[in-house]
């Protein structure tokens, strides 16, 4: 049934994927750390340097990956997933012809499915997400020269 158990699991998938990639990226980062600790106790010289130079650089990405991960984290932390919502926003399910969207971070297809159909989140700023926003149950919506209706959201 489309309802707020099937929108808090899917949610929940959601937090599950971030946190699975928060996970990766930390230790990945405690490599990196651990590889610009041995490389300053190498010999010196050149060699030592360009390999020091590359640690922290690769330490610096990952920590830019890992920051942008935690913000989204936060965002879909913060997304009322709990609340039944008639009209399309962040944090709706949507029930559509085709497929089901989570409004939410745009991490694209999850692993789960609602009648057959494919549930995807998408981020509140895709031309998708855009094209439904502020809709509600039964009305139509075009994307891409394709006219779709609103099945259900909450």
């Amino acid at each position: 049934m489309f309802n707020l158990s099937l929108k808090e699991e899917v949610h929940q998938a959601c937090i599950q994927k971030i946190q699975g990639q928060l996970d990766m990226l930390q230790n990945a980062i405690s490599q990196a750390k651990e590889s610009l600790n041995s490389e300053s106790k190498s010999s010196a010289g050149d060699k030592h340097e360009t390999g020091r130079a590359m640690a922290q650089l690769e330490l610096e990405k990952l920590g830019g990956q890992f920051e942008s991960a935690r913000k989204l984290y936060q965002l879909a932390d913060r997304l009322p997933f709990q609340t039944q919502l008639k009209t399309i926003k962040s944090g709706s399910l949507v029930l559509t012809e085709n497929f089901v969207y989570y409004i939410s971070i745009g991490l694209g297809k999850t692993n789960l499915k609602y009648q057959d159909k494919e549930i995807y989140t998408i981020s509140p700023a895709s031309p998708l997400a855009q094209s439904i926003l502020g809709l509600s149950k039964g009305e139509e919506y075009g994307l891409k020269g394709r006219t779709n209706q609103i099945l259900d959201c909450i």
